[in-house]
């Protein structure tokens, strides 16, 4: 259930972050929960009357957590041409806290079963993989930085698997996980040397609905992405795995990313999305993996089940590591 807060607004962090980051402005009418996480992050809609706002998206990560995507959405992004958020303000620390404050991207989330939606995000994500060479800056989020997630979700397992609150089916369903992550780490040689074939670039990482939004401009649709943080340079895998659409789609992302890597093929696209899918499954379990430190953990093996299941499949096309 949203929480929609009302009164005694004035103390509220966001607000008095919003008054730091924007010279003037008013305080908001009412402030909406949509994330809250008292250690680390929180997210807030502001509802803001007045100096061209009315919906306002507040962003709380701790200190120089948000400086990437500040960055991207007030100067990278704009300079590809690419449609983003307009930043409003922005405070480093308060409370060792950073706040990020953002356009509202409304509520009509990114489908990839509505073909003008898909459209929208083949194009995005191409003129983004194509044209973002020069954000160095952000961290490596190759085969490096995920065979260093494998092993963490190795670890999570193992700790589930001595958990007394789960039964001998629950660690069936791990033990067989971990057999298939012996699978993946025994195929990494392999995944090394397709990922140093493709071209590295600026990948979001998480490119699925919640942090994809289409909206109307000017009389025309436009895709606008939020939520950066598991961005960083790499081949653009985990991406194209979300993305996965038709050989249409197929071509038009080719066609895009062309002039800037003549050599990429339909199979290097395909092989891509075989290996990004199998990147952001080690992904899933590793943080599923971390409620095995704690005494609730139904949730997070609900989720294991699921991820078993879906590893299984994506190691058993044969293709993800091919030559």
């Amino acid at each position: 259930m949203t929480v929609v807060l009302q009164q005694e607004l004035d103390s509220h962090p966001a607000c008095r972050a919003w008054h730091l980051a924007v010279e003037g402005g008013r305080v908001p009418a009412s402030i909406e929960i949509l994330k809250l996480e008292k250690q680390k992050s929180a997210v807030f809609r502001l509802s803001v009357v007045g100096h061209g706002f009315r919906s306002v998206i507040a962003k709380r990560r701790p200190e120089r957590e948000l400086a990437a995507e500040l960055r991207l959405h007030d100067e990278f992004l704009p300079a590809l041409s690419l449609s983003t958020l307009e930043v409003y303000g922005y405070v480093e620390d308060l409370d060792g806290f950073a706040w990020l404050f953002l356009e509202d991207a409304g509520e009509i989330r990114y489908s990839r079963e509505t073909p003008e939606h898909q459209a929208l995000a083949v194009e995005w994500l191409a003129r983004l993989h194509a044209g973002a060479s020069g954000a160095s800056w952000l961290p490596d989020t190759g085969p490096a930085y995920f065979r260093s997630v494998l092993d963490h979700a190795r670890d999570g397992l193992r700790l589930g698997l001595v958990h007394a609150a789960l039964s001998a089916s629950d660690r069936e369903v791990l033990s067989a996980i971990l057999t298939s992550l012996e699978e993946v780490e025994a195929a990494w040689q392999r995944v090394e040397e397709v990922c140093a074939r493709l071209p590295r670039t600026l990948v979001h990482g998480d490119f699925v609905p919640k942090n994809v939004r289409v909206r109307e401009r000017l009389g025309r649709i436009d895709l606008v992405a939020f939520d950066w943080e598991t961005a960083g340079i790499a081949p653009p895998a985990v991406d194209i795995a979300l993305l996965r659409g038709t050989q249409a789609d197929l071509r038009k992302y080719l066609a895009i990313v062309h002039d800037v890597w003549p050599d990429l093929r339909a199979d290097d696209v395909e092989q891509m999305a075989l290996i990004g899918d199998v990147f952001r499954l080690l992904h899933a379990i590793y943080w599923a993996g971390r409620s095995f430190k704690y005494e609730w953990v139904a949730h997070a093996m609900w989720d294991m089940i699921e991820y078993e299941r879906h590893l299984r499949l994506a190691l058993a096309e044969d293709r993800w590591i091919r030559g």
